[in-house]
């Protein structure tokens, strides 16, 4: 039987397959301090405007690998 997390993984991914993706953009983090330090990065607010301008929507997403059953 499937663990919570990856059952709850398998229905997040359900989800997002019903939205249209265009285009998507995969960064690997040392730690999920860093993937979050984005909301307080200076360069990386400096371009948010054009960002967001730029495209219908936009996401910052953090995943996490899950071994396998």
């Amino acid at each position: 039987m499937p663990s919570k997390r990856h059952t709850q993984a398998i229905e997040s991914l359900a989800r997002m397959r019903r939205l249209q993706w265009d285009l998507v953009m995969i960064v690997r983090h040392h730690s999920a301090e860093t993937f979050l330090s984005f909301s307080t990065n200076q360069v990386y607010l400096a371009g948010l405007g054009h960002r967001v301008a730029a495209v219908l929507d936009s996401r910052l997403l953090p995943l996490t690998k899950l071994a396998l059953p």
